[in-house]
């Protein structure tokens, strides 16, 4: 197979992977503007085993936690999905560093600090320093405020944001570490809030919102009493996704491309399969890869509309004891995908008879409500 010539420009997690995984077979070279990796410290770290065993040892070595439960709770209704490792914890500042760590002993070349001013579609990189590259492709990860990906023409103004805040709390009782919990509350407008042990006595908390977050706020919502260790957090992009993310030989991912799950926000997920299917040298192949991830991020959009957009928190509640109520949650809990939001659909039509039921009772109830969220269901199965 003949070897590419890469050049990738970022050094968060996408940018990364990247030059880790597409080391193994082309020769790589990694553009990062600042002097380390792994700051500043803003993700939860949360995704499914799948995403971890793709990514490899980097993942499994900054493993914290894995969990076998998940439980929603809205108001004072709570609704808990259960089977074996439905998510991992990681730590992503330890991840990125591995990540550049084994990057380096496959061979790229990292110019750390080193700032690139602008790229062209023929591969061509300009530094701040004038200093002149050419590359067979460029991979382009410098992140929402970037403006390499920008000069280019990627519209970045359609993506929705939400501000995350996390807080490391050291408590005195100790934790299920199985289960991390989901809270939609009133607290956290447009988004929800989360909590997630690490150890015995340690959690992470926080949540995302449209609007301003007060740390004291999101202890008090969460009922969490205890001392603070840390506090770190920033914008979590919610979709979509920027159609079409390449020009020429230069092919955007990312942040910049708004490559997250729109539910959660999470970005290591859809930047793990579209790099994985970089591995081909045939790079008309790489515009399909990033298609088929945008085309699957889109779909899971709709699902994360519902509970972002269509729905105040009680009428989550009335949602998850109707789910209760006709065993919605037990037949989701055998199948459902931390990461891929978007096969929620299938299952659910996996039993239209108790999903038919579930929707009717919705709807009397919600009329109004139940026809858009049933809109939103059916869009997500013609994208």
């Amino acid at each position: 197979m003949e070897t590419l010539k890469i050049s990738v420009i970022g050094g968060g997690f996408a940018g990364l992977y990247a030059a880790y995984r597409l080391s193994e077979k082309h020769e790589v070279t990694l553009y990062e503007e600042d002097e380390k990796v792994g700051r500043p410290k803003h993700c939860t770290g949360l995704i499914s085993k799948w995403t971890m065993e793709k990514i490899g040892s980097p993942a499994i070595d900054s493993l914290e936690n894995s969990f076998n439960k998940i439980t929603f709770k809205a108001i004072s209704t709570l609704v808990k999905f259960q089977r074996d490792t439905i998510a991992v914890k990681l730590d992503r500042v330890k991840l990125e560093q591995k990540l550049l760590i084994e990057a380096r002993k496959n061979g790229v070349i990292t110019r750390m600090p080193s700032k690139v001013k602008t790229v062209t579609p023929r591969g061509e990189i300009l530094t701040v320093n004038s200093r002149k590259d050419r590359f067979d492709a460029v991979i382009i990860a410098d992140g929402l405020s970037g403006t390499v990906s920008t000069n280019l023409g990627l519209d970045k103004s359609k993506y929705r944001k939400v501000l995350g805040v996390n807080i490391d709390v050291k408590i005195d009782h100790g934790l299920d570490l199985d289960e991390f919990n989901i809270v939609f509350s009133k607290e956290f407008r447009g988004f929800f809030g989360w909590m997630i042990p690490i150890t015995k006595n340690k959690i992470v908390v926080g949540g995302g919102s449209t609007e301003l977050l007060r740390l004291t706020n999101i202890l008090s919502t969460l009922k969490i009493d205890g001392v603070i260790q840390a506090r770190y957090g920033g914008t979590i992009l919610t979709g979509p996704p920027a159609g079409k993310p390449y020009r020429g030989q230069v092919y955007i991912i990312g942040d910049a491309a708004g490559l997250t799950k729109p539910f959660t926000g999470g970005g290591l997920y859809p930047n793990v399969r579209v790099i994985n299917c970089f591995q081909s040298n045939a790079m008309e192949y790489w515009s399909r890869c990033l298609d088929d991830s945008v085309k699957e991020l889109r779909s899971q959009l709709h699902i994360a509309r519902i509970f972002q957009e269509d729905l105040m928190p009680d009428n989550i509640a009335d949602l998850l004891k109707i789910a209760q109520k006709y065993s919605i949650s037990k037949m989701l809990s055998e199948k459902l995908d931390y990461d891929r939001h978007e096969e929620l659909i299938a299952l659910l039509l996996s039993n239209k008879v108790k999903t038919m039921k579930a929707g009717i009772t919705y709807l009397a109830k919600h009329p109004l409500i139940g026809l858009k969220l049933m809109r939103r269901l059916l869009s997500t199965l013609i994208i």
